[in-house]
C-alpha cells in the first residue's frame, strides 16, 4: 500500500509518499516566495504543488490513500482568522489537484488532533521518524534528523523546512492505517 501525506502551507508545504506505513519512498517541499501573502501565496503554492504532485504521480503511480491535513481554529489561538482561511485554501487546492490527477485514491482531510493527537509537535515528530526508521537527535527542538535517508527528495530540503516534511510523513503513515 502506498500512501501520500500532504502538510499544506502557504510558503513551505510537506509532501511524502510512504509504502506500507514504514518505508519513506519520496519526499518534497514545494516552496514559494515569502514575499507573497494571502490568496496570492495560495495560488503560487497551487502551481508549485501541481508540479510536485504531477512529478510524483508520474514517477511512482497513484497512491492508495491520500491524507491532507485539515485546518482548525483553536480557542485562544493567536492565529489570525484570515491566515487560517488561506491555509485551508492551500489544503483544498492540494485535495483538488489530487482528485484531478487521480480518480481512484481515497482522500482524507483529518483535523490535526485526529492524526497526531494532542502531543507536543517535537515529541510527535520524533515518534514519526522512529516509526519509519529515520535517526534523529534526542532532546532537541525542533526535531533534527541526524542522517538523511537516501530516499528521493530529502537532499534538497532545507533543515528549517523539514518540519513540514516530517508532518507529511506522519500523515502518510496515518493514512496507511485506514
Amino acid at each position: 500500500m502506498i500512501s501520500l501525506g500532504i502538510d499544506p502551507d502557504l510558503h513551505h508545504a510537506g509532501v511524502a509518499l510512504v509504502r506500507d506505513g514504514k518505508k519513506v519512498i519520496a519526499v518534497r517541499c514545494p516552496t514559494v516566495s515569502s514575499n507573497l501573502r494571502g490568496a496570492e501565496a495560495a495560488v503560487a503554492m497551487a502551481q508549485a504543488m501541481e508540479l510536485v504532485l504531477t512529478e510524483l504521480f508520474q514517477a511512482y503511480g497513484a497512491p492508495d490513500v491520500v491524507a491532507v491535513e485539515g485546518q482548525e481554529s483553536y480557542l485562544g489561538s493567536k492565529v489570525k482568522p484570515q491566515d487560517l482561511l488561506n491555509l485551508a485554501l492551500a489544503a483544498g487546492v492540494a485535495v483538488g489537484i489530487v482528485r484531478a490527477c487521480w480518480s481512484a485514491p481515497r482522500i482524507e482531510v483529518p483535523r490535526p488532533v485526529t492524526w497526531k493527537g494532542s502531543v507536543p509537535k517535537d515529541i510527535h515528530q520524533k515518534r514519526i521518524l522512529r516509526s519509519v526508521g529515520i535517526p534523529f537527535a534526542t532532546g532537541e527542538k525542533p526535531t533534527r534528523i541526524l542522517r538523511l535517508p537516501e530516499t528521493d527528495g530529502f537532499a534538497g530540503i532545507k533543515p528549517k523546512n523539514m518540519i513540514h516534511v516530517i508532518d507529511a510523513i506522519g500523515l502518510a503513515v496515518w493514512g496507511s492505517t485506514l
